[in-house]
């Protein structure tokens, strides 16, 4: 043990040695750490240079750019401590160098070690995500803005509302099928697959959306919410139900049910491949008012299309039974030209504001999906309640009573106890994308808007995941209830 404590020293004492039998060993011991000092900051700058010029002309991913900038400076840092240590041993043994003698030897050394740990601590994962976190903290209302930004696609609120406002369509919700919701066979045509790749072929390079964002912000609802200057719905100029969604008569501006006909011939359309064309997906939708729509679905394309197609219908005959009136309903694959993904994606968030509730099919992979969690993160950005997010568990009892319509918010939850036993263990970092490009600007909005990817995770687990267990739980009592008055019906 005591040998291995002594190689250093016993290098260092072999070093200076050897150094002094040679004339040219300081020179060139010196010339080295100049040359490391020369590489390390070339390797900076070209680095520096490549990620802004990959971020003007193609939209680089935030976190892409933000590695690239951490692997630049953590380069920079290890190959200068390098070359620190290289000044210190010159000093150390030849006494002196230039403008320095021996008693700046072990500054030099000391300064070597600080510089090459900092250089080290940029390649550690957790400790970026502290120091980004921290700066968010610091400047959380541009970064609010930033992070809906990055979202938004890069363009003026005000073109964002009016596209939203002339492309927002719903459909009732009787005219949604199982094949609607199943998982497409061409996985690349809907809105979850590949849609930030085909948003960054059309983003346009203009001034910065956070700067406009924060310049057209209007007030929000509480001080914190203040910070975060996004679009909501009072920016949007709409007007919000304070009631629960179709508790008035049947809004102006909502679609009527498609004809008959076309639910007829929905299967005589598809094509060979199994999957309707854009143009005959959009039909079942028609145009409607922003703030006039019942729910927004959040959905999982992961999940048993039959189980969510079960709960929707459970949901919708309570509504009806309640309002005397059919749902409207926006849904991603119907209402959305798939043909024309990166013109709409920015709307993405108007539309959630332009809907009443947002009705999140929490089946056991909603939470696996990067888009599912960041449409509810958008609701909590844009100074949304948790009172207008429903969830609608997927367990296989789709068909029986999920609750009264409108009447069970987030505070009751939807996903199953077993899902949320692991609540702690939730990690947004963990959450999948079709595409990894989608993952990486999703994940920089998520990291953006707020606190950063460690309150997030807190917010989920402390809201989102314990209160569906409540919903969970209260959904077992009244279906054990119902069984039980079953049973005693059947024993008379």
């Amino acid at each position: 043990m005591g040998g291995g404590v002594s190689v250093v020293p016993d290098f260092i004492s072999i070093f200076g040695d050897v150094a002094r039998t040679s004339p040219n060993a300081g020179q060139l011991l010196s010339g080295s750490a100049d040359g490391l000092i020369m590489v390390a900051c070339a390797t900076a700058c070209a680095t520096w240079i490549q990620t802004l010029v990959r971020d003007l002309c193609w939209g680089a991913p935030a976190r892409q750019a933000f590695s690239r900038l951490y692997l630049a400076v953590g380069l920079l840092y290890v190959l200068c401590g390098c070359a620190y240590a290289a000044y210190a041993l010159s000093l150390l043994h030849f006494s002196t160098y230039v403008l320095w003698t021996a008693r700046d030897g072990p500054p030099f050394a000391g300064l070597a070690v600080v510089v090459f740990a900092l250089g080290c601590g940029t390649f550690w994962q957790p400790l970026r995500t502290e120091v980004y976190e921290l700066l968010v903290r610091i400047g959380e209302g541009v970064s609010a803005a930033a992070g809906i930004a990055e979202l938004l696609g890069g363009l003026p609120p005000d073109e964002v509302i009016a596209r939203a406002k002339a492309t927002f369509r719903a459909l009732p919700l009787s005219a949604l099928t199982v094949e609607h919701l199943a998982r497409p066979v061409a996985a690349g045509q809907l809105r979850r697959t590949s849609r930030m790749r085909a948003l960054l072929s059309a983003r346009p390079r203009l001034r910065s959306t956070a700067d406009r964002l924060s310049a057209n912000a209007h007030d929000s609802v509480s001080s914190r919410q203040s910070a975060r200057v996004v679009p909501t719905l009072a920016a949007c100029g709409l007007a919000q139900s304070d009631g629960p969604a179709g508790a008035e008569d049947a809004p102006r501006g909502a679609p009527s049910p498609p004809p008959d006909r076309m639910l007829a011939s929905s299967f005589a359309s598809l094509h060979a491949d199994g999957e309707l064309s854009s143009q005959e997906r959009l039909a079942f939708s028609a145009p409607a008012l922003l703030g006039a729509v019942d729910a927004f679905i959040s959905h999982s394309w992961h999940d048993d299309p039959q189980l969510k197609f079960a709960a929707l219908q459970a949901w919708r005959r309570e509504f009806v039974e309640a309002h005397g009136r059919e749902p409207t309903v926006w849904f991603d694959a119907l209402c959305i030209d798939q043909d024309n993904i990166a013109a709409q994606l920015p709307s993405v968030p108007i539309y959630l504001a332009g809907c009443k509730s947002v009705l999140a099919l929490a089946g056991p992979t909603y939470f696996q999906r990067l888009w599912c969690v960041l449409e509810l993160h958008i609701v909590h950005q844009m100074g949304g309640s948790l009172d207008q997010i429903f969830f609608v568990p997927l367990d296989g009892e789709g068909e029986r009573t999920v609750g009264t319509a409108g009447a069970q918010p987030a505070r009751a939850g939807a996903l199953g106890v077993e899902h949320v036993r692991g609540a702690p263990a939730f990690d947004v970092q963990r959450a999948a994308a079709s595409d990894p490009d989608d993952q990486a600007r999703l994940l920089a909005v998520i990291e953006g808007s707020g606190e950063g990817l460690a309150a997030f995770n807190e917010w989920v687990c402390a809201t989102l995941l314990p209160a569906a267990a409540v919903r969970r739980q209260a959904e077992r009592a009244v279906g054990a209830k119902l069984a039980g008055v079953s049973a005693t019906r059947q024993s008379r």
